[in-house]
């Protein structure tokens, strides 16, 4: 739904009609998950997708046709047999039902839904009405520490009307530029994560550094930098820029936090040398013990960005709760 964001805006600006066409409920193997979303336009343009190219065309007719009769619409689509060529359908064996509606038309829910896109703001969508007069509307989260560490919207179907839920996204917090950031900032991205690069060093605070830049860069030392933003379970966070000068007050800011996940570059030694010199600095010792240091999964990672990629597994891991 977040990947929206953008293109909503545009079409809000112009006062455009849509459809929203959210996955509200998945069993099996589906290939989107439960919130996923589509906007359609009466002229068949889109955004989004609610199952990464199977059943899409489908599902745009479906829309454009609910704009044009004002009708609410069901969709199920389960698993095709092989033999099953033209009938539309998930290739990977699951089931996935799809709520398909008009977006209001007010000019105030299309700011409010705008703004939480564009802001990271929780917000929950509402469905509720007669066929008919259904239409889908969007509410302000206001209880955020309630999905504190909710990665992924959640859904309450009931005969009155459909509720999703969507949590503060994930951010991925990069403090120290660099080789091993090139090949993290689009990895982190691909699976999800608004991306936030703190470097106070401009040639490595530079977005065009970088093949694919950061969501946001931030030049200003991190104690600064970080100490400006809200820190939630919702944020994770990886320094790298292997100077103390960086480092340290980076970890100061981090630990203490609501911070998900806190890693730290280098070796068993450097890692020894830095949490001394934290204990000096006065952190609790439950804080220090909270840095994943040496950072990353051991897979015998050498090049940046295969050290990139340990990184992200970790991440990963803690993100599913595999690792604590």
């Amino acid at each position: 739904m977040r990947d929206l964001g953008a293109g909503l805006q545009e079409w809000s600006a112009e006062g455009a009609k849509f459809a929203l066409c959210v996955v509200v409920e998945t069993w099996g193997s589906s290939p989107r998950p439960i919130g996923s979303a589509m906007a359609v336009r009466e002229s068949g343009a889109f955004l989004g997708s609610v199952s990464g190219g199977c059943v899409e065309s489908e599902v745009v007719h479906e829309a454009v046709q609910c704009l044009k009769k004002g009708d609410l619409r069901e969709l199920v689509y389960e698993g095709i047999e092989p033999g099953q060529l033209w009938k539309a359908g998930l290739t990977c064996g699951g089931r996935v039902r799809i709520q398909v509606a008009p977006f209001s038309s007010s000019p105030d829910q299309r700011s409010l839904l705008s703004r939480a896109l564009a802001e990271r703001l929780p917000f929950q969508l509402v469905l509720c009405g007669e066929a008919g007069a259904a239409e889908w509307t969007v509410e302000s989260d206001s209880d955020d520490e309630g999905s504190a560490g909710l990665a992924e919207p959640s859904v309450t179907i009931q005969s009155s009307g459909i509720r999703i839920r969507y949590p503060t996204p994930e951010r991925l917090i990069i403090v120290g530029g660099g080789q091993i950031a090139r090949h993290l900032i689009p990895m982190a991205r691909e699976i999800g994560f608004e991306v936030l690069l703190v470097d106070p060093r401009s040639a490595f605070a530079e977005p065009s550094a970088y093949p694919s830049a950061p969501d946001h860069v931030s030049a200003k030392p991190p104690a600064e930098a970080l100490g400006a933003l809200t820190l939630t379970a919702s944020d994770f966070a990886v320094v790298l820029a292997h100077d103390p000068k960086i480092d340290d007050p980076a970890l100061e800011a981090l630990l203490p936090s609501k911070v998900r996940y806190v890693g730290a570059l280098g070796s068993r030694k450097t890692q020894d040398e830095r949490r001394e010199r934290l204990r000096s600095r006065g952190l609790e010792e439950s804080d220090i013990a909270r840095i994943h240091g040496p950072v990353g999964l051991d897979i015998g990672a050498k090049s940046p960005a295969e050290i990139a990629l340990s990184i992200l597994a970790e991440i990963v891991s803690v993100r599913r709760k595999a690792l604590p």
